[in-house]
């Protein structure tokens, strides 16, 4: 049985059981050189889990997509991570970061490729635990075409306010970019 576009089939290959649906809450399209999207005022009321989708192209050079809730800078964010680029599998953690590490954009410019991800943040509206984190990405690599599995928290149990795309370098993004916000009632 097909499942509709935007319904995601929890119990099993057969289609029965739970459903969520993904409502389209917001999408940004930044103009060139902009430094960082942010989706503020979040309904963590009405939403209990979130998914960004991101399509995000660099204006230049090369530069670390990074990922911030609440704009948090404080050394709160640890990850782990599973990476190959078609020659070798890489694996690795990064703990006490300031910011969610989502992959490097090496190649820049309105002819560059584009990092492309969906990343989970569970349980949003829980203010009695850390939030935990799932993304999904590929991005052009300088060995190969890179893509990643990503676990990570968020070392927090305030309320969610905000999420932030920026580098970890000076760079913008290009306004080919696109990021969007969805959520999933609870």
């Amino acid at each position: 049985m097909p499942i509709p576009l935007g319904v995601l089939a929890v119990a099993g290959a057969g289609g029965g059981g739970l459903t969520a649906t993904y409502e389209l809450i917001s999408t940004s399209s930044p103009s060139d050189n902009t430094s960082s999207v942010t989706f503020s005022s979040l309904d963590t009321t009405t939403y209990k889990h979130f998914q960004i989708r991101f399509l995000v192209r660099a204006q230049s050079g090369s530069g670390g997509l990074v990922f911030r809730m609440n704009g948090n800078t404080g050394a709160n964010y640890f990850n782990h991570n599973l990476r190959a680029n078609g020659s070798s599998i890489a694996s690795g953690n990064n703990l006490s970061r300031t910011s969610l590490y989502l992959g490097n954009l090496e190649q820049g410019s309105s002819t560059g490729n584009f990092t492309i991800g969906v990343l989970d943040i569970l349980d949003a509206s829980s203010t009695n635990k850390i939030r935990t984190i799932r993304c999904f990405y590929g991005t052009p690599d300088s060995t190969g075409n890179e893509v990643g599995l990503i676990s990570g928290a968020f070392n927090s149990t305030a309320a969610l306010t905000s999420f932030t795309f920026l580098f970890e370098s000076s760079n913008t993004f290009n306004s080919a970019t696109r990021i969007s916000l969805y959520g999933i009632r609870g």
